[in-house]
């Protein structure tokens, strides 16, 4: 078992056009000696969880809203290989690299894979009938561009590819999408409408690993 030991905590503030914004740096509860399923999940979980923050709304000054799509994108497609190394990590002594999904989620034994793949299509299910509505809203819209340039295909095509997608076809779309999602200026990712179902996957791992996590606490403090 690693030794674990605590890191303080630095509180602070500082000032930025005459306002005074707070600072906390927190490396960590803990530090684990050795790299174990449960430091990567707390990593992973910080992570998701930064994810569901970029999308609260916030209102700005000219009344719009604004909620960090991107941002949000990119911190769950790390938290979803986070989560599949912990789960890996659990299963097998050595830690598996890299950041390719569908290979992690490979070398997963079948009990957790098909786990995944059941509690993700529970979900997919339920948006199913959202992109639907979502679809035959677009079919009667007439979107257009800055530029004068339809929209509706575009919009179209991806959300026939979202509505006939497997689990299996899912994992091989998103596969590079942490490298290459966060230079979108590049367009070389069409992300429309993908953000649900990573969200989703995202989710269902954390939800997973969470479990466990609870689990291992009880067996640590059986009368607690």
């Amino acid at each position: 078992m690693s030794k674990r030991f605590p890191i303080n905590r630095i509180a602070s503030t500082f000032l930025y056009k005459g306002v005074e914004y707070p600072m906390t740096i927190t490396f960590s509860d803990y530090v684990e000696e050795d790299i174990t399923w449960l430091s990567i999940f707390f990593n992973a979980r910080a992570y998701y969880k930064a994810g569901l923050r970029c999308l609260e709304p916030k209102k700005l000054g000219n009344g719009g809203i604004e909620s960090l799509t991107l941002p949000s994108i990119v911190t769950y497609l790390f938290s979803i290989e986070l989560f599949l190394k912990s789960l890996y990590l659990i299963e097998q002594p050595k830690l598996k690299r890299g950041h390719k999904v569908v290979d992690l989620y490979e070398k997963l034994s079948t009990d957790v894979q098909i786990d995944i793949k059941e509690r993700f299509e529970i979900i997919y299910k339920q948006l199913h009938k959202e992109l639907l509505f979502a679809k035959d809203v677009i079919e009667k819209s007439t979107l257009q561009d800055d530029n004068g340039d339809s929209l509706k295909q575009r919009h179209l095509d991806a959300l026939n590819f979202v509505l006939n997608i497997s689990f299996s076809g899912f994992l091989e779309a998103i596969n590079d999408f942490f490298v290459t999602v966060r230079y979108d200026f590049e367009k070389s990712n069409n992300i429309l409408y993908m953000d649900s179902l990573i969200w989703i996957l995202a989710t269902v791992l954390y939800e997973i690993l969470q479990e466990k996590f609870e689990n291992h606490i009880r067996a640590e403090n059986p009368l607690a």
